[in-house]
């Protein structure tokens, strides 16, 4: 132990990251050749253990039988070796992280090992989903630990009380001191009177026809409750109530209507049908021949439209990310979506050429009119998709399936200023209730779940997807909550399979 203490102090004190890889890997070699048998244990062990954190249904045994201090030393360790993309295992230590950062917070106990965790899922890359779901738990972590230090605290608490008894801030001398001259006799009285006045839903400018009445209550208002005695504003203020009705009605005034604003923006426009309830539940070639009216044309329409202007930017900006060409942003934000849209081999150039701006390598040519052929093939292959899975499916197409959304979905997805409606958003929420049903009837078949295996990778792949669909704004609330729905029925089934395996 002393061996590995001193290991660790030596590989801390190096600052930069070369040093500390240069130090680690001379470690290594020397103990691969002077001890190879407990060189390649130690391997076995740590992809053993690598296994095991990334396993729920293993997860589950040695939470429930472990005792609460090895809760901590064990939760620190798994969540090292956890991956990013195992969504199952990180959802089942967010349950148990957040019941024993709970125990923590109300008992006031274990907040050195608490805080421990706490670190470990601020500093780790790989820990960003649970650092999200739990990031209130860990904010109060901080504060207990923060307030149960002693020498802060001790630190804190003197120098409050030299500050505030014996030094006093002059910018509180001052505030006291406008206090006191603010004071006076009726100004405590003043605030009944006003709201009583102001307050009252039976008393307002309207009631008081005349002029003068008017002029009398604004005399009497709260801006002169300081100059005269309280017993003459309140009858001053009621005085003014006394008011007969003829004299009411007499000088009421008329309220004359303003004539009401006109649309001015009803043109008609080409190649698209007029609003009537008879052309409702036409087909669209009937539309088009019943109107006799050029096609509609988009460019024609709107001639300088771009994502910029159709609010589609940030979209593309990711989706550009995604695919590791973000450096050519600037010539994907000169042209629209549907231009982008219908981007190939043959067009391209033309497109470069009306941007006018720099080359674009000839890679990156390629990789650009695939991903657009993508984009412009995938309502066909969500209706393609939809239709597949109507059937019972093999798991090995179920993962190609999950695959495959998971990849179109951080793809742009078309606002409103670029189509109409939603379909494409429905098809995909349609495809996640289906695929929800297919890893259902799975789950119930098998035997052993695990990340390593097909059914999980597929179940790991679909609760990303759900992730991707909650992220992204161009879906409407129900359909949000639809996708929930499904991530929340499947993560249940998995921990209802693991307890009655257990």
């Amino acid at each position: 132990m002393d061996e590995m203490k001193q290991f660790a102090n030596v590989m801390i004190h190096h600052k930069c990251f070369k040093e500390r890889q240069g130090c680690l890997t001379e470690s290594l070699d020397h103990f691969s050749i002077e001890y190879p048998e407990l060189y390649s244990l130690l391997y076995m062990e740590i992809k053993k253990r690598g296994m095991e954190f990334n396993d729920p249904n293993k997860m589950f045994k040695w939470l429930t039988t472990s005792t609460s201090n090895n809760n901590y030393k064990k939760l620190h360790e798994a969540l090292i070796f956890v991956k990013k993309n195992n969504i199952m295992a990180q959802e089942q230590y967010i349950i148990d992280i957040k019941h024993l950062l709970c125990q923590a917070i109300e008992k006031k106990t274990n907040i050195n090992e608490a805080v421990k965790i706490c670190r470990l899922i601020e500093k780790l890359p790989n820990l960003t989903f649970i650092n999200g779901r739990l990031s209130n738990l860990i904010q109060e972590v901080t504060r207990l630990n923060a307030y149960y230090r002693p020498n802060t605290l001790m630190v804190t608490q003197e120098k409050y009380f030299m500050a505030n008894n014996f030094k006093p801030e002059q910018q509180n001398i001052q505030t006291s001191q406008q206090q006191q001259t603010l004071v006076s006799p009726y100004s405590l009285v003043q605030p009944t009177c006003t709201q009583f006045l102001h307050g009252s839903s039976h008393f307002s400018l309207d009631c008081y026809g005349p002029l003068e009445t008017k002029a009398n209550y604004y005399k009497y208002s709260s801006f002169d409750l300081n100059q005269r005695p309280l017993t003459e504003n309140l009858t001053a203020s009621f005085e003014s109530l006394n008011v007969d009705d003829s004299q009411l009605i007499q000088q009421q005034p008329i309220p004359v209507l303003s004539p009401m604003l006109q649309p001015n923006n009803l043109i008609p426009r080409y190649g698209l049908p007029h609003f009537n309830l008879n052309h409702f539940g036409l087909g669209d070639f009937e539309i088009n021949s019943f109107n006799k009216c050029p096609a509609f044309d988009l460019t024609q329409l709107l001639p300088n439209q771009t994502v910029v202007s159709q609010e589609m930017d940030g979209a593309v900006m990711k989706w550009l990310y995604y695919l590791r060409i973000h450096k050519y942003q600037w010539f994907f934000n000169s042209l629209s979506y549907h231009e982008i849209e219908f981007i190939d081999e043959d067009n391209i150039e033309g497109f470069i050429t009306k941007v006018n701006k720099n080359s674009i390598t000839k890679g990156a040519l390629s990789k650009i009119c695939l991903s657009c052929k993508e984009l412009r093939e995938r309502p066909k292959k969500l209706n393609d998709l939809l239709m597949t899975l109507d059937s019972e499916v093999p798991l090995t197409e179920l993962c190609e399936s999950i695959k495959y959304l998971r990849h179109i979905l951080n793809y742009p997805i078309p606002n409103k200023n670029c189509v109409i409606g939603d379909k494409l958003q429905q098809d995909i929420v349609c495809v996640m209730g289906k695929l929800f049903y297919q890893l259902q009837a799975n789950i119930c078949v098998t035997n052993c779940l695990s990340a390593s295996n097909p059914l999980g990778y597929c179940i790991n792949k679909y609760l990303l997807c759900t992730m991707l669909i909650n992220e992204n704004q161009i879906f409407m609330r129900n359909q949000i909550e639809k996708v929930l729905y499904f991530a929340e029925s499947l993560k249940y089934k998995v921990r209802i399979m693991s307890l009655c395996k257990k």
